[in-house]
Parts: structure tokens; sequence; C-alpha cells
């Protein structure tokens, strides 16, 4: 079954990023927390082009499930830019529902510390 929320994905994960760097702004989270955030998303990007360029040749790909971990580790905004750029991993289903799940779980996530910063202030 082909997923079409990548145009949602790419809009959650800029929302995402903005929510963060709204706590980090306002003292509700670490700097330190949009800096790993930005950098294992970039790190997630370049993977999936890695992984696509070594998909079209006969080099050794990297494992869905590595690229899954860099997502669920907090660079799935990175992971739905690189799927679109690459045009990578857009159709299997299978993979797609997973990574639809590791979205769901930051998601949350940032709402939760969201509530919690607006509502404990």
């Amino acid at each position: 079954m082909y997923l079409n929320v990548g145009p949602c994905i790419r809009g959650a994960g800029f929302l995402f990023l903005l929510a963060v760097a709204a706590l980090v702004v306002f003292g509700g989270l670490p700097a330190l927390v949009l800096a790993y955030l930005l950098g294992v998303s970039l790190l997630t990007f370049f993977s999936y082009g890695l992984d696509k360029l070594r998909s079209k040749g006969r080099s050794r790909r990297i494992p869905e499930a590595h690229l899954h971990a860099l997502s669920l580790l907090g660079g799935w905004p990175g992971a739905a830019l690189g799927q679109q750029a690459f045009r990578h991993k857009t159709t299997k289903g299978s993979f797609q529902r997973r990574f639809l799940l590791t979205v769901i779980i930051h998601l949350a996530v940032v709402a939760a510390a969201l509530c919690q910063w607006v509502f404990m202030r």
C-alpha cells in the first residue's frame, strides 16, 4: 500500500523544529537539543542520499533498520526531506509505516513538552 504523506510529514518536520526552537528561545529547552536535532537531521538526510546512490550501483546499502534508527533518534525531518529530494523509500509501504510511527512518537513528545511548558510556568 502506498502512503502519500510526504507533504504533510515535511510540513510537520518544519513545525517540529520550529516548536523546538521556540522552546529553546523561551527557556523551555537547552539550545543543545536544537543543535542535536539539526545535526542528526542532516546526518539522516545525507544517509538517504548515500543509500540512494548505492542502490544504483552494486555497493553495500545502508540497512533500513539504520535509517529508521536515525529517524527515531530525532532525524525524521531530515529523513522526510531526504526521501523527497532523492526519491528514495517513498513507495515502500512497510518502510513508510515504520517511518510514520517515528514521526508520531516525536510529535507526541514535543506536544507533551509544549503542554508542560505552557501549563507548568
